[in-house]
């Protein structure tokens, strides 16, 4: 995949972007480091051609046939997309078929964080006093040097995210992680997937840990992470099969705000921050698949 050029706008270049579709070049279009828009040609073999028509587009971006091209190239990957989807659902795919038979359409790191989360929970709902924070959370307090990490315990810097203090906490953070992160395994892989959620979950523990001291736990940071990247993602590609429920991300975005309002108690508004914006860097700094 190679860049063949940069325009100012958006509505330019995804038309511009369409317009090369009807000619058979496909490509992608992306926000610029400059500000501008980039154009990304898929196939080596093509992007003299399209270095040459994005000079003339530049020109003349009124001319009448780039505009008849962009209608004809969305028409086009209109019908593209739907003989695709018509091929894949005629595929059998026996590893997803066997994952759905078994996890009801979760992904199985998904499912097992999800198993995990629960197991640890109940073991705190039901008694208090068992000294689990002495396994799992970072450290009993803030030390910059993370003796506890340098002694090889590295699994708090993650386990926290096990941890959660009421029946509410854990079936929202289940509930959303149910449904993003196995979009995200399903796509991307369940290797990805586990770099993901290490990625998310470090530094919003460390932050965190930094601001309040180890007394916190939960998935939010992770499921804030993950929201962010799905949204990345469908920035960078609004044709992707990501899908983001306005409901979900209401729901999400109003408890975001009024946990940082203090009305609801200590919550690890810190790992919410961070999870979210490591998420949306994540989105936009890994390669573009095409889901």
């Amino acid at each position: 995949m190679r860049e063949a050029g940069t325009l100012p706008g958006e509505s330019a270049a995804r038309n511009f972007g369409d317009y090369l579709y009807a000619l058979g070049i496909e490509n992608e279009v992306e926000p610029a480091s400059d500000g501008g828009w980039a154009l990304w040609v898929l196939d080596d073999d093509h992007l003299a051609r399209a270095q040459e028509e994005l000079e003339a587009y530049r020109a003349n971006p009124s001319d009448a046939r780039f505009l008849q091209g962009a209608r004809a190239g969305r028409e086009r990957w209109k019908q593209d997309r739907k003989q695709a989807a018509t091929a894949r659902s005629e595929i059998v795919d026996v590893r997803t078929t066997w994952n759905r038979a078994n996890f009801f359409g979760v992904g199985f790191i998904t499912g097992g964080l999800i198993l995990l989360s629960c197991g640890f929970s109940i073991v705190l709902f039901r008694n208090e006093d068992v000294p689990i924070f002495d396994f799992l959370v970072i450290s009993n307090y803030i030390r910059p040097i993370l003796p506890e990490i340098r002694g090889g315990q590295v699994w708090r810097l993650v386990t926290p995210i096990f941890l959660h203090f009421g029946i509410l906490h854990l079936a929202f953070n289940m509930l959303w992680l149910k449904d993003l992160g196995s979009q995200i395994e399903n796509r991307e892989g369940s290797l990805f997937f586990v770099l993901a959620v290490l990625a998310l979950a470090i530094p919003s523990n460390l932050v965190q840990y930094a601001f309040t001291g180890p007394n916190f736990g939960g998935m939010s940071g992770v499921v804030y992470g993950l929201l962010g990247y799905i949204w990345a993602r469908k920035r960078r590609n609004p044709a992707s099969e990501y899908n983001l429920d306005q409901t979900t991300v209401i729901m999400m975005a109003v408890w975001f705000a009024l946990c940082w309002t203090g009305i609801l108690g200590p919550i690890a508004n810190w790992a919410h921050t961070v999870g979210l914006a490591a998420g949306v860097a994540l989105g936009f700094l890994v390669p573009r698949r095409r889901g």
